[in-house]
């Protein structure tokens, strides 16, 4: 006999605590064959769970959990069967695929109606867990995924690649090779320009198959901040043209402002806040660096 709760979405039953509705729930992973869930649940929030589907448990530290329903799990097992559908197609579609076999990592790449696109990724992290996990977003978005993966001693050479990546080392980037051979002239110029190792032509090729303007990288002598007016600032066009944006927390603003943001051409990176005493631009000011550069070629 059910017995119910304050909380009228949880019940005791054969001295097992239940659930009896998930108002949401999204598989996006799963670790050595256990599902990964992250359900709404009333009064209880939005968590991450690992689901044992054949005990209908879901549980947060793998001790003390939650048991479902007929109707919650049904409500997980349509999650379950989403995911299980999109590695398999994506597996077994002849979708681009990249391979990294030092890290033990393949990942599937598909491009969304969107225009972002998904990945299924597939590894072993540095405990050994066998990971399948499946993300959106833009190829920069996946490879700086990428590039902040822990492997662990095991990611050796390729694992330093990934992570402190330069002009040189581009050429031996499994990603970046595997791309080559694909004929995927999109995205391996993508993962160049991720790298901050495409060249003036790279971009201006890049701009030609996106129809999109690519910033390309300036000569060292503009290796410096730009204070730029952020109101001013085309974050679309950053965006296409990889520059990685950091966020400055509140607690490290003494002496700097959010009005303006930090932009280096060169590097192709910036930061969300400028010294308060620095003297800004505009973001036109800021692109006739690039007018300038071109004309002194």
């Amino acid at each position: 006999m059910k017995e119910y709760r304050k909380n009228k979405n949880e019940y005791i039953e054969d001295g097992r605590l239940y659930i009896e509705n998930i108002k949401s729930c999204i598989c996006s992973r799963k670790v050595n064959g256990k599902y990964v869930l992250c359900c709404d649940i009333h009064q209880r929030g939005y968590h991450s769970y690992r689901y044992d589907k054949e005990k209908g448990f879901i549980t947060k530290d793998g001790k003390k959990g939650l048991y479902l329903s007929q109707t919650a799990a049904e409500t997980a097992d349509e999650a379950v069967t989403e995911f299980d559908e999109i590695v398999e197609r994506m597996k077994n579609g002849g979708f681009e695929k990249i391979v990294a076999e030092e890290l033990n990592l393949t990942v599937y790449i598909e491009k969304l109606p969107s225009g972002a696109c998904r990945f299924v990724e597939e590894y072993t992290d540095r405990n050994g867990d066998r990971i399948i996990e499946i993300e959106n977003g833009s190829v920069f978005d996946e490879m700086h995924r990428l590039r902040c993966m822990s492997f662990g001693e095991n990611g050796g050479k390729t694992a330093e690649i990934l992570c402190s990546p330069d002009e040189e080392t581009i050429a031996v980037n499994p990603f970046y090779i595997s791309a080559l051979k694909s004929g995927n002239e999109m995205l391996a110029l993508r993962i160049k320009l991720f790298y901050n190792a495409a060249t003036e032509g790279d971009c201006r090729r890049l701009t030609e198959l996106t129809g999109k303007r690519i910033l390309p990288k300036l000569a060292e002598k503009y290796n410096r901040n730009y204070a730029v007016v952020k109101d001013s600032v085309s974050f679309e066009l950053l965006g296409y043209s990889g520059y990685r944006i950091l966020h400055r927390p509140y607690f490290a603003m003494m002496n700097h402002t959010h009005k303006n943001i930090t932009l280096n051409p060169h590097t192709r990176t910036g930061v969300d806040a400028a010294p308060a005493g620095a003297e800004p631009i505009t973001f036109d000011e800021f692109l006739k660096l690039f007018e300038e550069a071109e004309n002194n070629e």
